[in-house]
């Protein structure tokens, strides 16, 4: 397609001036009196696009050996391109004088009507900050349904039959000519298996439909309609904010499907629009993997570039060809029986059934053609040629036989995929919708290749056939009108919210402005719903003059383009990064060779600044992936520089880093927090929840679990709100099961897991997995379940080996080397402490997967009684630890300090840091880790406890003692039989009350702490007020309180709280 003007000189009707755009912007109006400005204008430039009243021309400044160079008017109309001279220059009559020489009194007719030429914005707009998107079926269900039967049905038994057999058969075939019959074949079929019971799912399909999601999303969509619960979880992925791979999505359709105990069929006509190589190759993986109760079929005009061969030799194949599909010469004297108002004699049907070989629209075109000839035979006897001459032949036959008006509506309405009469009358502008109707009515009743797609004769098809030869005809006749027809359509759709369709059709017509400025409107809700991948192929569309005027457009989308692959392997991240740079490598080079032309010097700038933002992250991704600590420090300062203004989701590149080698978490929280407000405010919902995850991280590590807990837990109740999966749903439950498991209940903890896992296996998320498993291995062990804690260490090693981040691989190493010690498998886990290479770049940075590591490595050395080493080690981990001001990774550090000084027989000094511990964990808090530090610390709290009883007329140390005996109570409740069964602490919190605590009893004491009313205990844990109310009284009588400050004071007297 050739790239328009630069720059265009446009009538407008509304505002009775001409407006001069260039690259799609506004650059100036002119009037009658500015027309020695715009002569002025004219000596400056070389080229311009002409849209006046009277049609559209292209001129040219044409160079010459002396002077300037003289200005020619172009217009092409009919195949045939015209050309006038203007001269040095050309006023505005001049101009439009021209247009009315060359182009004809009937394109004027036909001219754009102005108000579907939209300016583009003159300000930069971000086109993904709008609000959340409100849902809205974007499928065209009229593609979801078999057409309608055709009043002349001939009833074609003997195929009908063999279709049947595609129930014992994984794929039927019908691959076959134009015009053979086969949609109709299938209809047929698909109406009788209907009425008997069977379930068949139907979509028709159209050259749109070559984008993997859109076309996925369609078939998901027909098989909803027979199966309203098929496919659900595909469904929720194709239409996430960030899809996973087809891969993913397709073996989640298969496991759907796989589970269904109906049976269905799946039939895709038209299959051969589809070129793309990534739905041939998933509709090749579908047919391999294919669930015993699903069927399909394929109909088109050619093969499919599908294993034919293998399904053949496997007798999995039906296929129905030319030969099947032509008439009978039983078929054929049925059907003239039928269509004609005079019977044929039997030798005119031998005849037409020999000449015509049973194909079937050229039986109908012969039929069409003879219900105005007296004489049949003579009509058949000069019939003669192959299909191609019949075809043209007929049209000419048929088409030259109706009105003007009918013939002028047939050719004016080819460029519509599918026929609606208020849509007609827009395309067609000069007759009105009810005109429209009649004719489409009066096109179906004289069995004119129009196909009715619902029963109400509201929408229509052309046979593709028919619609092919007055496309041609629009083509030959009126070239010039066709883009004009494309944009009335766009228009026309774009005001029924139809904003797929309006942009099709807008860029068919050439009408890049107003299809930029769509896709700006629609960008929220397509990357919402998982039309990232289809935004982008239509943004590449672009001409590079739009391209710049939209750069905010395409470079979120590039942005979104690039993050859904950057954590993806190596070769799906090139893929991403070429694609990318399709749309960036013009861009940046347009921005710097004409950027000032076309914006405001801020706005170039800030363009430009975008630009940088990207490829600095692009170059990101190697430092983090190589953990080249500098190189990341050093790209982290200049993204930090680059998004300093830009909106929330441009400042998320920096924050990744941030956290990425964030040394003190902690640091980061009012950040965080400012970035949480602005994205609230923008808004950014999902931003938003994601920034609330790192903000819960945050807290966990300043010690303030509850916190936490708190603004996690209302992260993931804000993402169930929005109803849209994605990773940060594996995330936030990772987050929640490592609180709980800190906090001992262990069964919270593996719920909290099970629902990460089951979001990471559905939708292969790596991470998240390895991540998932690392936790639940620590749960297994502490339960004695060895053999389960195995095999959750084969499948995170597994996966482990799969992936090339490195991070991921020191959270199975940990695992491993707990589970050597669970067993006792000693030599293995020395071997290992041997070889290890300790990397002290780990402590400058202390993320959760280096953190792991290196406790393992340490509790490895102690169980291998190597006590100085593990002292050492744990020493300079307690100093990073300090230094970051990470209470939660103090705290941890501790607990095994005590283990290493009291195993090296330094008690005293054992004692010291137990209780420096004990006053900065409290018991309710870290309970799991007290636990996991295991005897050596619960001989030192034995110790300990005899010191604290003396001293308990002092406060600190009276809540110590009650810190030391509740500690103790779970050592003793966790050496019991039945302890590995249940967590201690899902059952019992405290000991030394009458009625110990449940884990609910104690979420509910925090929030009475704040101050929280019974309403707002309910609202934040989901509960009803009666519940909530229930919860209080149970905790008022369990702490012997007679209102809700008595009892937050007997619970920190019992080191509760």
């Amino acid at each position: 397609m050739p790239k328009p003007a630069l720059h265009a000189l446009i009538w407008s009707e509304e505002l009775q001036c001409y407006e001069l755009k260039t690259g799609g912007q506004l650059y100036r109006s002119f009037r009658q009196e500015d027309e020695p400005a715009w002569l002025a204008w004219m000596q400056e430039n070389r080229a311009f696009a002409f849209e006046g009243r009277a049609g559209h021309l292209s001129i040219v400044k044409e160079a010459r050996p002396r002077g300037t160079g003289y200005w020619y008017a172009y217009s092409r109309q009919a195949r045939r391109t015209r050309k006038r001279y203007l001269g040095r220059s050309a006023t505005f009559s001049r101009l439009e004088q021209v247009a009315t020489d060359l182009i004809s009194k009937r394109e004027i007719a036909i001219k754009l009507p102005t108000q579907t030429m939209r300016a583009a914005p003159k300000e930069p707009r971000w086109p993904f900050s709008n609000r959340l998107p409100e849902r809205r079926d974007v499928l065209l269900a009229t593609k979801l349904f078999p057409p309608q039967l055709p009043a002349l049905l001939v009833e074609r038994e003997r195929l009908l039959k063999d279709l049947d057999a595609v129930l014992s058969h994984r794929l039927g075939l019908l691959s076959a000519a134009a015009g053979s019959g086969k949609t109709t074949l299938l209809s047929t079929w698909a109406a009788r298996k209907r009425a008997s019971g069977q379930l068949v799912a139907w979509l028709s399909l159209e050259e749109q439909d070559n984008d993997p999601a859109s076309f996925w999303n369609y078939v998901v969509a027909a098989l909803r309609i027979v199966e309203p619960a098929a496919a659900e979880t595909a469904r929720s992925m194709l239409q996430a904010p960030s899809p996973p791979s087809l891969a993913t999505i397709l073996a989640s359709f298969i496991n759907d499907l796989a589970a269904t105990q109906k049976e269905i069929v799946l039939i895709l006509d038209d299959f051969h629009v589809i070129n793309d190589p990534d739905i041939i190759s998933s509709i090749q993986y579908l047919l391999e993997h294919l669930p015993a109760r699903l069927h399909l079929i394929l109909a088109g005009r050619s093969n499919p570039q599908l294993a034919l061969p293998r399904l053949r030799a496997r007798s999995q194949l039906v296929e129905l060809r030319d030969k099947d599909l032509r008439f009978t010469r039983a078929e054929a004297e049925h059907f003239f029986a039928r269509a004609m108002e005079r019977p044929l004699a039997r030798v005119e049907i031998d005849v037409l059934e020999q000449r015509i070989e049973g194909w079937i629209a050229g039986l109908q075109l012969a039929a069409l053609a003879m219900r105005t000839r007296e004489n049949y035979t003579a009509f058949v006897q000069q019939l003669s040629g192959n299909q191609r001459f019949i075809l043209e032949y007929m049209q000419e036959e048929i088409l030259e036989r109706q009105s003007p008006e009918l013939q002028d509506f047939l050719i004016h309405t080819a460029i519509l995929a599918r026929l609606h009469a208020p849509l007609c009358q827009a395309v067609t502008v000069e007759n009105s919708i009810q005109v429209c109707q009649q004719m489409l009515l009066t096109l179906e009743s004289a069995n004119l290749f129009l196909i009715p797609l619902d029963g109400e004769r509201r929408w229509y098809r052309f046979h593709s056939l028919f619609r092919d030869v007055l496309l041609a005809r629009l083509q030959a006749l009126y070239p010039e009108r066709i883009p004009v027809l494309h944009r009335r359509a766009a228009d026309w759709y774009a005001q029924q919210g139809n904003i797929h369709e309006a942009i099709t059709h807008a860029l068919a017509g050439s009408a890049y402005v107003f299809a930029a400025e769509l896709m700006e409107q629609s960008a929220a809700y397509m990357c919402f719903n998982g039309g990232v991948s289809q935004l982008y192929g239509w943004i590449k569309s672009l001409p590079e003059a739009i391209l710049l005027a939209h750069a905010d457009l395409a470079l979120t989308t590039a942005l979104q383009i690039l993050y859904q692959s950057f954590y993806s392997p190596d070769e799906a991240w090139q893929q991403a990064v070429a694609e990318a740079e399709l749309v960036l490598v013009p861009l940046a080079a347009q921005l710097q060779a004409q950027g000032a032309a076309f914006r405001t010097e801020p706005a170039l700038r800030s363009l430009q600044n975008r630009l940088d933002l990207l490829y600095t992250w692009m170059a990101s991704r190697a430092a983090i992936l190589q953990e080249n600590v500098a190189q990341m420090r050093l790209l982290s300062s200049q993204l930090q520089e680059l998004a300093r203004d830009e909106s929330v989701v441009w400042k998320m590149l920096p924050v990744h880093h941030l956290l990425v080698k964030a040394a003190n978490a902690r640091a980061l929280l009012p950040m965080l927090s400012d970035l949480r407000q602005q994205a609230e405010k923008e808004p950014q919902p999902y931003e938003a929840v994601w920034l609330m995850e790192q903000i819960g991280e945050a807290y966990r590590d300043a010690g303030q679990l509850q916190r936490a807990y708190q603004i996690v837990r209302e992260a993931l109740e804000r993402l169930l709100q929005m109803g849209k999966a994605r990773s940060m749903f594996g995330y936030i439950h990772l987050r929640l099961a490592e609180l709980h498991w800190a906090w001992n209940q262990l069964a919270e903890a593996r719920s909290h897991l099970d629902a990460a896992l089951q979001f990471a296996r559905t939708w292969q998320h790596t991470d998240i997995q390895i991540a998932s498993y690392a936790q639940l291995i620590r749960i297994l062990l502490v339960k004695g379940e060895w053999r389960e804690a195995e095999q959750a260490l084969d499948e995170a090693e597994r996966l482990s080996r799969a992936s090339q981040w490195k991070h991921q691989r020191r959270l199975v190493t940990a695992a491993r080397a707990f589970l050597w010690l669970a067993r006792g498998e000693l030599t293995a886990a020395a071997a290992w402490a041997d070889h290890y290479e300790l990397d002290f770049q780990v402590f400058s940075r202390l993320d959760n997967e280096e953190y792991a590591e290196t406790l393992a490595l340490a509790r490895v050395l102690l169980a291998l009684q190597r006590n100085e080493e593990a002292r050492q080690l744990l020493h300079r981990l307690l100093t990073r630890a300090e230094q970051n001001e990470s209470a939660w990774y103090i705290v941890q550090t501790l607990a095994f300090q005590v283990v290493a000084l009291q195993a090296n027989g330094e008690d005293a000094q054992a004692r010291e840091t137990a209780l420096r511990l004990l006053r900065l964990a409290r018991p309710a808090d870290y309970l799991r880790i007290y636990l996991d530090a295991g005897p050596y610390l619960q001989h030192v709290l034995q110790s300990l406890l005899a010191t604290t009883v003396q001293q308990e007329e002092h406060a600190r140390e009276a809540s110590l003692g009650a810190s030391v005996r509740t500690l103790l109570a779970a050592f003793e409740q966790q050496a019991l039989p039945t302890a590995r069964a249940s967590s201690f602490a899902s059952q019992t919190i405290v000991s030394g009350l009458l009625s110990p605590l449940t884990a609910r009893e104690l979420e509910v004491l925090h929030l009475l702490e704040q101050g929280k009313t019974n309403q707002e205990i309910a609202n934040q844990l989901i509960i009803s007020l009666a519940t909530a109310k229930k919860h209080v009284a149970n905790l008022l009588g369990k702490l012997e309180a007679e209102n809700r400050v008595q009892a937050i004071a007997n619970a920190r007297k019992h080191g509760i709280l």
